[in-house]
């Protein structure tokens, strides 16, 4: 069934550019991780809307985007989703920016339709994601619909300790998505891998990763910026996976920056 006849992701596109621009400004596509939605990128708006219009997107069954019967789970259908949104509002190309399974589908949109992706930003993410040695395992509280469970086990590791209440928001959107849902995109993810095709992606690339990330490494993040010809690596010390929740402001900076070289 081709994707075209399935409903638009939901998506939210903020403007706070001067409207007598000539050109437009560009766009940037915030795309979020597995389970993730576009809640998620809201303090990235400020640092980035003064100069970019801002689309934010809920992937496939996730966060508010509904999951259609039948639908099964497939990389290309994650870009064309994505691609729909920009024909549908007019955008002929964007900068991507995805956090972990959004830099997953970043990376295969680069590579499909290299026309509409003017810059890859790299948050968090691998060309192969693995996963713990203990797979089911590790996916159990998810199978029981039990996301909470889930993200508290591995807090450390995604959130960091040093603010349990921005913790609890973000395991709150996060556990908007079913657990089935999210069960079923982990499994699904580990049969992608992009790696043997970063070659292709003709575009500037930011890869950024925290220091502290033990579910996509700085092995994950070195094998991105040896693999795309046009790339470049930031560390941030310290930190965790899911940095571009816990530090928005922060990460969406130094995204800033890089757009903003791309655009000299």
């Amino acid at each position: 069934m081709p994707t075209a006849t399935w409903p638009l992701i939901v998506h939210t596109f903020d403007d706070f550019t001067e409207p007598w621009r000539q050109p437009p400004a560009e766009v940037v596509l915030l795309h979020p991780g597995l389970g993730g939605n576009g809640e998620l990128y809201r303090a990235w708006v400020p640092v980035l809307g003064d100069r970019y219009q801002v689309l934010r997107v809920d992937a496939r069954g996730q966060g508010r985007s509904p999951l259609p019967d039948g639908y099964v789970w497939t990389i290309e259908r994650f870009v064309d989703d994505a691609i729909a949104v920009l024909d549908h509002l007019g955008i002929e190309r964007v900068h991507w920016v995805g956090a972990s399974g959004g830099g997953i589908v970043g990376q295969a949109a680069a590579i499909r339709c290299p026309e509409r992706i003017r810059s890859l930003s790299l948050i968090a993410t691998t060309p192969r994601f693995r996963g713990p040695a203990d797979f089911e395992g590790w996916l159990a509280p998810l199978d029981r619909g039990d996301v909470v469970e889930f993200l508290s086990r591995d807090v450390e590791r995604r959130f960091g300790l040093d603010d349990p209440a921005r913790t609890a928001w973000i395991i709150g959107e996060l556990a908007r998505t079913p657990g089935s849902v999210a069960a079923s995109l982990h499994r699904w993810v580990r049969t992608v891998d992009l790696t043997p095709d970063l070659e292709r992606i003709a575009c500037p690339a930011l890869v950024v990763t925290g220091e502290r990330d033990t579910l996509t490494d700085l092995d994950d993040a070195g094998l991105l910026a040896r693999g795309i010809p046009h790339a470049r690596l930031e560390v941030v010390r310290g930190l965790p996976h899911n940095i571009a929740y816990t530090h928005p402001r922060l990460v969406a900076e130094l995204v800033r920056g890089f757009l903003l070289d791309v655009d000299d």
